[in-house]
């Protein structure tokens, strides 16, 4: 044939398939080729994969004056995209020759394939066409193994008539705002919905001027936000049943109370989600940026993974201890180490830069208490945010300031004590009668809740442990932690 004998001398070393059309785009012929190194079950899965894609090629180019045409097939294969080439020539009888081969060049920007970045990720041109993508991409936008390449991205990124705004391409990359939205879409034939947040950020990728587009489903968040305020309703309705229920006054005002506590706990769950999901952002956008500038390794890589899944580890403890509120706890807790959680929580604001910032650790290697350890991970996480704030308005009023944060942790024979403490602005006496009430807080020109403290305070009491704070206006503040100590395990 006309087309196989000009392929002769390309340096195309895998044959996939051969396809012939009637010129109406019927198929006439097909036979499957080597597929390189593959066995017969590799080849036919290829090839049921593939086998749709080649006949919609075939149909489009039918209905086209062309006589000759070069496409590509992405399709997802193990967690990865392959590209396969495809020819096209209209023979002289009016029939269409379609022959495929596997390209076997792995799309890279300088080493690294963007199938490693665990997000949807694609590359297009400045025109819009996609000229690669991972299957995390593939799979987000559509319910398809493959895609049928030249394709614009308008025709990937649909929006249903959930989404703040329409997706369109000329819009994002002449916009003067960003090239950044937050759409909505349905998957498939799915009626899911799903919210996400689609960037585009200009590269160079092959020596040509592109756009790297990159997605962040935020669908989780909504959710657990929808859920923790259909919670909090219900503990609201809760409050007026226990209410209703109790006959003294003694014990309407105790079953009142408590669930009240419950609400502004719940209140308190928004607070304690956007410190994770603020570590997370950072993470993922430390290594998009390192992507960019060619510097991720593959060590790096699965650093960052396990430290973002680490932290969707402890939202998910949040939301599960939150779950559990409203009905009695009968574990008993699990041993813990505390100078481990120390250092976790240390890891958690590593985000936060203050300039200069002197940390020292004193703590045992083996302080052992009992409890549930995403609780503990949370208190020291708020004391050390508070230090860090801080420390930052002293920074701003007296540049030449050292900031200075010191945990020290001791074992007695009844108490484990651990104490923090800062030289930052310190507090007033007044303000320290206060800081344990929900909503109170000196920071609110800051975006301080006043819910940081009050969640300390209700974690040390279900440890059954105490908290006492020492401080003096513009020296320093001190946070003495104690928790009872448990027998030696053998």
């Amino acid at each position: 044939m006309y087309l196989e004998n000009q392929l002769l001398n390309k340096n195309i070393s895998c044959h996939v398939a051969y396809c012939l059309f009637d010129k109406n785009g019927d198929e006439i012929d097909f036979k499957a080729g080597l597929a390189g190194s593959l066995d017969s079950s590799g080849r036919a899965n290829y090839l049921e994969l593939l086998y749709p894609s080649f006949c919609e090629l075939g149909d489009r180019f039918s209905k086209t004056n062309e006589l000759s045409l070069k496409g590509q097939i992405a399709f997802s294969s193990q967690k990865a995209i392959d590209f396969v080439d495809i020819y096209l020539t209209r023979l002289r009888n009016g029939n269409i020759e379609l022959i495929a081969f596997k390209n076997e060049e792995v799309e890279t920007q300088d080493g690294v394939s963007i199938n490693n970045i665990p997000l949807p990720v694609s590359i297009i041109n400045r025109s819009g066409k996609i000229i690669n993508l991972n299957h995390q991409f593939l799979d987000f936008f559509t319910d398809k193994n493959a895609l049928v390449l030249p394709l614009h991205i308008q025709d990937v990124v649909r929006t249903n008539h959930l989404s703040p705004e329409s997706f369109d391409f000329e819009k994002m990359i002449g916009g003067d705002q960003g090239m950044q939205a937050v759409l909505c879409h349905f998957k498939g034939k799915s009626t899911s919905n799903h919210t996400f947040i689609l960037n585009f950020s200009p590269i160079c990728y092959n020596s040509e001027s592109c756009f790297m587009v990159t997605v962040k489903d935020i669908t989780p968040y909504i959710e657990i936000q929808e859920n923790l305020e259909a919670q909090n309703e219900d503990l609201k309705r809760k409050v007026s049943l226990e209410y209703d229920k109790n006959k003294t006054y003694e014990l309407e005002l105790l079953q009142k109370s408590r669930l009240e506590s419950l609400g502004e706990i719940a209140s308190g769950i928004f607070h304690e989600l956007n410190q994770p999901l603020s570590h997370i952002s950072l993470k993922i956008d430390n290594l998009l940026d390192k992507w960019q500038n060619s510097d991720v390794t593959e060590s790096y890589l699965g650093k960052k993974t396990e430290q973002i899944q680490r932290q969707v580890q402890r939202m998910r403890g949040i939301i599960d201890e939150m779950k559990q509120f409203s009905t009695t706890n009968s574990e008993k807790g699990q041993f813990i180490n505390v100078k481990d959680i120390i250092n976790l929580a240390v890891e958690d604001v590593s985000y936060l830069k203050v300039n200069g910032l002197v940390m020292r650790i004193h703590c045992p290697d083996e302080m052992i208490i009992k409890g549930n350890a995403i609780e503990l991970e949370q208190v020291f996480v708020n004391l050390i945010l508070n230090s860090i704030q801080s420390l930052k308005n002293k920074k701003q009023q007296f540049p030449d300031f050292i900031p200075e944060i010191t945990i020290r942790g001791s074992e007695g024979d009844k108490m484990v004590n651990v104490t923090l403490n800062d030289n930052g602005s310190g507090l007033d006496e007044a303000c320290v009668k206060e800081v344990f009430k929900a909503f109170y807080t000196t920071k609110q020109d800051q975006g301080g809740t006043g819910l940081g403290l009050f969640i300390v305070n209700n974690v040390m009491r279900k440890f059954k442990g105490t908290i006492n704070i020492s401080t003096k206006e513009g020296e320093f503040f001190k946070v003495l932690l104690s928790f009872p100590n448990i027998p030696k395990r053998n």
